[in-house]
């Protein structure tokens, strides 16, 4: 269980409540009347679930240990989750049930110990820190509250959509519900009673409203110079306080960034990080708390510490701007905070390649770049945010819901006035006209090919630019092809690519391509793609996929013989988390014909005969709902 040595000061931020999950994400800055802990509690007596969300750093945890002191103070026992036990994604399929989180308990405990009149809580600190696992944690959650009624769970969350029922109409939800609150940040009269702040320039006050970033601060009052950014300040900290002089940093950043690749978590292996480091340095850490141990495993003392130094080796090179190096930085796309560490550690002039880089790995985080380096004042050139917030909103139009809302999302929470345009964008059309505006501050090669219209004939050299270096104008290819008037010529070369191409990201781009192209040579060649085992095509897997539900839902027929063969790979998708993951999202489409639900069904009922646990069964049904639901709104 973490520690209850609370320091008395906690920088004035307070706890309110978020109506949606959309208010938290797109609110500039969270406000309303704070909530005392005493509050927290009463309200939620009939509720039982509670999802603390706020950036990195902001006194989560700080809150957590203060609700748990407040709670023991009232004879209420406080079981601690640690999430850091759980094994790496690659071991298991991302489903877990009620008994994986009460083993994760000091004690081990059963349903059978839990349940009972007297009222328990149920911490899990640091949901975003299990990477993809973080949902079918927040699922095991739900299902023991909802198995107990005694039992109240809280976690703790960095900002990001999940897959919850929360009420938008009051300031707590109804019973059933989960609760969603967030932190506001440390006011600046707080800030300015501890800081001199003339001293520091704007940004670096607005990052010392940070709960951790202020704590780090201050403890480096005795420095010759005051840091001028967050990675000065966690640059400085190791320095002085952390055990690792700077010399041995770029040691240290390699090292985390393995050992966030090795885990697909937070979780450090001592063993291999003395064989990276030196015995030496990891016990000066270790003794000064920067690296801390949790029984047999370990991990950094908060996260921003392994986030800073991963962060920092990523930076380093172009070179290391790679979908394995993103996927390990971001925990998979599932927070990324650690991005913004990424864009201060490197030049200005290289600000546009590294958006672009992150744009091929994932299109949101693209938009996260843009916002973050436009709040640092250090704004990426217009020649990569129109075409990246262009191509982004366009998706809020996608086939696909999931895709349509993280795009809405996205844009939505981007703070400068091209984004807040296109949010408002009610077409394509609207957005290739903004686009058309902006055309003289963009590459001609892409805007020539994102304005191309439905059905316009395609140009020669289209397949050719699905290789384009530039991941801009090879998405954007990708995209015009799917617009353009199919011929047989073009089709044949797309298949080859698909299973030919050295790089993944062209397959990717090829798969993508393909979703429009009706033909059974198509669709056994997507089905070949989903076929091809390895790493490397993970990605090509997952566009696969994506084009494979798009055919289906274009007739009955189709969808009969597209589900039929994923239905014959159940197993092959239940072995593969990112797979049952896409699965899911893919199946709920934005505007699901009238058949789909009966033709989905087929493919639902095998994957849900191959589960081997309840829980895993469970999650099928609840798929089939999502359409079910899904339906009746539509008609």
């Amino acid at each position: 269980m973490p520690t209850l040595d609370i320091p008395e000061r906690h920088y004035g931020y307070e706890v309110v409540p978020a109506k949606s999950f959309d208010a938290l994400l797109h609110q500039p800055e969270p406000t309303g009347n704070g909530f005392s802990l005493p509050e927290i509690v009463d309200s939620l007596r009939s509720r039982g679930r509670l999802l603390i969300q706020a950036p990195g750093g902001s006194g989560k945890t700080t809150t957590l240990q203060r609700l748990a002191r407040h709670l023991i103070g009232s004879d209420v026992p406080v079981l601690w989750l640690d999430l850091l036990r759980l094994p790496p994604m690659g071991a298991r399929s991302p489903r877990l049930g009620i008994r994986d989180l009460l083993a994760l308990m000091d004690g081990r405990a059963s349903p059978t110990d839990l349940a009972g009149h007297a009222p328990v809580w149920v911490f899990a600190d640091g949901v975003n820190e299990v990477g993809p696992l973080g949902n079918a944690v927040l699922a095991a959650l739900d299902e023991l509250a909802a198995l107990l009624p005694n039992v109240t769970v809280v976690a703790t969350d960095r900002l990001a959509r999940r897959n919850l029922e929360v009420e938008a109409e009051a300031d707590f939800p109804l019973t059933g519900k989960w609760a969603l609150m967030t932190l506001t940040r440390i006011p600046t009269a707080t800030l300015t009673d501890l800081v001199p702040i003339p001293a520091l320039s704007a940004d670096m006050a607005d990052a010392l409203r940070n709960a951790y970033f202020l704590t780090t601060f201050l403890t480096q009052q005795d420095r010759d110079d005051t840091p001028g950014t967050v990675t000065e300040i966690m640059r400085g900290w190791l320095e002085m306080a952390g055990g690792l002089p700077g010399s041995e940093q770029d040691a240290a950043a390699s090292a985390a960034l393995k050992q966030y690749k090795r885990s697909d978590s937070r979780l450090l292996d001592l063993r291999q990080l003395r064989e990276t480091l030196g015995p030496e340095a990891v016990r000066r850490m270790l003794d000064a708390g920067s690296i801390t141990q949790h029984g047999s495993v370990a991990s950094f003392s908060h996260q921003l510490v392994g986030d800073y130094l991963a962060a920092r080796f990523v930076a380093g090179l172009e070179r290391r701007w790679t979908y394995a190096n993103l996927d390990a930085l971001t925990l998979k796309a599932s927070s990324f905070d650690a991005l913004s560490l990424v864009l201060e550690q490197i030049s200005a002039n290289r600000l546009e390649a590294f958006v672009r880089a992150v744009y091929d790995w994932n299109f949101y985080a693209a938009v996260f770049c843009i916002d973050r380096s436009e709040s640092m004042r250090r704004p990426v050139a217009l020649s990569a945010q129109v075409p990246i917030l262009c191509m982004v909103s366009e998706r809020r139009f996608d086939l696909f819901a999931s895709t349509a809302r993280r795009a809405a999302d996205a844009v939505g929470a981007a703070r400068s006035d091209l984004a807040k345009d296109l949010s408002q964008c009610s077409s394509r059309e609207q957005i290739v006209e903004i686009a058309r505006l902006m055309r003289n501050d963009v590459d001609a090669e892409w805007f020539a090919l994102f304005s191309r219209s439905h059905g316009e004939a395609p140009a020669a050299s289209d397949v050719d630019l699905l290789g384009s270096r530039d991941p801009v104008v090879g998405w954007a290819a990708s995209n015009a092809i799917r617009r353009s008037q199919r011929t047989r010529s073009i089709d044949v070369a797309l298949r080859r690519l698909l299973s030919e191409a050295d790089r993944s990201v062209v397959r990717w781009r090829a798969a993508h391509a393909l979703g429009a192209a009706e033909a059974q040579p198509t669709l056994d060649s997507l089905l070949a793609a989903l076929d091809t085992p390895g790493r490397k095509w993970e990605w090509v897997r997952y566009g696969a996929l994506r084009s494979l539900v798009e055919h289906a839902s274009r007739s009955p027929d189709t969808a009969d013989f597209v589900f039929g063969e994923l239905a014959k790979r159940s197993s092959l998708i239940l072995h593969e988390p990112l797979l049952v993951r896409d699965v899911r999202q893919s199946l709920l489409l934005s505007d699901q014909p009238a058949f789909w639900p009966e033709a989905v069904g087929r493919l639902i009922e095998e994957l849900w005969a191959n589960e081997d646990t309840i829980e895993g069964q469970d999650r099928w049904r609840s798929v089939a709902a999502d359409i079910a639901n899904n339906r009746e709104a539509h008609s």
